[in-house]
């Protein structure tokens, strides 16, 4: 995703609560509220076994058509680079459309658009290539 001059990212918040569970599985998800009831879990909750890989292959299903081609996945972080403006604008439109029709949700306080350098990843991409994230080395060092 490296070498191009205009970037977006987006977070995708609580992708875990898209899955839904299947209604024969829902006896292995109850739990118990003392003096409240007994509940059941119909969409994946975080920190379930299994969870962040169900997660992230129901979001590589939801943008599997354009994974590879317009876009990049991190587990529920995902990556759109271009240097034409109009072409990433246009992609950006089908990516959002795709997470409206499978119930995707964004936190757009997180959400990069159009930015010349953007930190992914653990890397910070821009147009120059890929260098490791700043914080991380003085972290480090």
């Amino acid at each position: 995703m490296s070498g191009f001059h205009w970037y977006v990212g987006i977070d995708l918040a609580a992708a875990y609560y898209a899955c839904p569970i299947h209604k024969s599985d829902w006896a292995y998800t109850t739990f118990c509220i003392e003096d409240r009831g007994i509940y059941t879990w119909v969409c994946t909750p975080f920190g379930l076994t299994g969870a962040g890989n169900t997660a992230h292959e129901m979001i590589e299903m939801a943008l599997k058509e354009q994974i590879g081609k317009d876009l990049e996945s991190l587990m529920d972080d995902v990556c759109q680079a271009n240097n034409n403006w109009d072409s990433l604008f246009t992609t950006l439109c089908w990516t959002l459309k795709l997470c409206c029709k499978h119930d995707l949700m964004i936190a757009p306080s997180k959400m990069k658009l159009f930015v010349r350098e953007l930190l992914w990843g653990g890397v910070v991409l821009s147009k120059d290539g890929a260098s490791l994230d700043p914080s991380k080395v003085a972290t480090i060092v």
